[in-house]
């Protein structure tokens, strides 16, 4: 069982999602964001990112990627591990 698989959690916050993650290992990984149909909507850690091994947080604005209600994709993908989960957001506040 991948390390990683245990690892990989997502919060709900006021302005989006936290993510916190765990690699076994240095590796070039991307964290994608996709729409319900499947469209990219944003790419927070894009496919040449190289980082260490550890443990990895960052935070998804929604309101700065103006993130409309419902549902979405975040994809996390490395050369060994790809792993989807789906969030749902309920609330806009554009300021």
């Amino acid at each position: 069982l991948n390390s990683f698989q245990q690892k990989f959690i997502r919060k709900p916050n006021s302005f989006g999602y936290t993510i916190t993650y765990k690699l076994p290992a240095d590796k070039q990984v991307s964290i994608i964001i996709y729409n319900v149909l499947g469209q990219k909507i944003a790419e927070p850690v894009s496919d040449d990112s190289f980082q260490e091994e550890g443990i990895h947080t960052i935070t998804l604005d929604a309101n700065y990627m103006r993130l409309v209600n419902g549902i979405y994709f975040i994809e996390f993908r490395s050369k060994d591990f790809r792993k989807s989960i789906k969030v749902v957001r309920t609330s806009v506040d554009y300021k």
